[in-house]
């Protein structure tokens, strides 16, 4: 039933924007598609990179917060051993890169590798409704899909231009293509496997395949949902490390 009214309510809101240029709520029902409504406070990850014939594997928890109405991520290496203890912080302002033998954390991008082809921007999740406004739309070429081109509303946000490639029936999305200022294709993501925890859906397993690197792609896994919220303290880039 879930999947009918998403479809039926996407269907409905592709012909609103066609007749009245309305972007926000097309763009915010794919995001109902891609992440839980409820509030989830942290996610455990596996991230398995291939490249080259090698095979690297990483776990990570993705901590999520609001804090004074604006979001926070927060990315922590569980392992391997080497990593262990590496964050990356995405906040409103900034993102910052921490580890065990830095004084301070370091100023970063969100479109920097995280682990393997995956960049802290795409780990952190890509928020359409938030930070994008649709300047195309079209039949997806040699598919039913619907095309959908996006572009920032914010020099600040990682991948300027995204193609979404929606299934209309289900109303979820199947592919995005992030774009380089450019214009050069940098990674696809494939949005793999759909799952759901008491009726509300969210993409549980992902590839990213890396554009430029032949034959180099990572597989991302949500494994573990938890509903408890870290403190404010553990998104703040000058309490990294004092934990």
């Amino acid at each position: 039933m879930r999947k009918f009214v998403v479809g039926f309510a996407l269907a409905g809101l592709v012909g609103a924007l066609a007749a009245h240029g309305q972007d926000g709520d097309l763009l915010a029902a794919l995001d109902r598609a891609r992440f839980l409504d409820a509030p989830a406070s942290q996610l455990t990850a596996i991230v398995r990179s291939e490249s080259d014939g090698e095979v690297e594997e990483a776990e990570l928890r993705l901590a999520f917060k609001e804090i004074g109405g604006e979001s926070y991520v927060r990315i922590d290496f569980l392992r391997p051993v080497d990593q262990a203890g590496q964050v990356f912080l995405v906040t409103p302002d900034a993102t910052f890169f921490w580890q065990p033998e830095l004084f301070a954390p370091i100023r970063t991008s969100g479109t920097q590798a995280a682990f393997g082809d995956a960049a802290v921007g795409q780990l952190s999740g890509i928020r359409f409704a938030d930070d994008y406004r649709i300047a195309s739309q079209q039949p997806a070429q040699g598919s039913d899909l619907l095309q959908l081109e996006l572009r920032a509303i914010s020099p600040s946000v990682p991948f300027q231009t995204v193609i979404v490639l929606v299934d209309p029936s289900s109303g979820r999305p199947r592919e995005l293509r992030l774009l380089a200022l450019t214009g050069v294709l940098l990674y696809r993501v494939f949005l793999m496997e759909y799952a759901e925890i008491n009726g509300d859906i969210y993409v549980r397993d992902q590839i990213v395949e890396n554009a430029l690197v032949a034959g180099s792609q990572t597989t991302l896994s949500i494994v573990a949902v938890s509903f408890e919220a870290l403190p404010d303290e553990a998104f703040a880039p000058a309490q990294l490390g004092e934990e």
